[in-house]
């Protein structure tokens, strides 16, 4: 199936200002993404929401001016443990873990996210048919000039350079809010 969404950071403003839009919120999930290596930005990613577990597979991004495109896979499985095993087991490595927030909307066919990251705050994602999705960015005052292409792990590398943070091991793995709650000095 094809994907195409745009991603834009939010603050507590324009937050507070899509609540009043009043969107039926369809559920309220905590998650915890573990992704695994890949080769040509190809994503293999296992998904836990609350007590439900997904995997999907990623083809690598399309090019496009301002959206995210590009071919996901997903389905539901019993068991995040197991899957995890199964995946190390093929030879697949972790490569990065990330938690969020994530509140999910539907509106006129298009499926909105707002996703809580620790570190990098909060962001919006308008999933669906590129007109639709141009559409609402459109009437809700989001412009291309704020779209990003870039995936939360990436906005976290970048934010951990810019803020000059230290982790002793790899910072992908420490995308988490208990390890937003540390100093950063001394994650080990």
């Amino acid at each position: 199936m094809k994907e195409i969404e745009a991603k834009i950071k939010i603050d507590d403003l324009f937050y507070s200002k899509f609540k009043k839009l009043n969107l039926k919120l369809n559920k309220r999930v905590k998650v915890l993404d573990i992704y695994f290596k890949m080769k040509n930005d190809e994503v293999l990613r296992l998904r836990k929401e609350n007590d439900i577990v997904f995997i999907a597979y990623k083809t690598p991004r399309e090019k496009h001016k301002s959206l995210i495109i590009r071919e996901e896979y997903e389905i539901k499985i019993e068991s995040f443990k197991t899957m995890k095993n199964i995946l190390e087991k093929l030879g697949y490595k972790i490569n990065s873990k990330a938690e969020k927030i994530r509140e999910y909307y539907k509106f006129n066919n298009l499926i909105i996210t707002i996703d809580e990251y620790p570190f990098i705050g909060k962001f919006i994602e308008i999933e669906g048919d590129e007109d639709k999705v141009l559409k609402f960015c459109k009437q809700n005052n989001l412009s291309k000039k704020q779209f990003i292409q870039k995936n939360c792990t990436e906005l976290f590398l970048d934010h951990i350079k810019k803020n000059n943070l230290k982790f002793e091991k790899d910072p992908k793995l420490h995308f988490t809010f208990k390890d937003e709650k540390i100093d950063s000095n001394k994650i080990a």
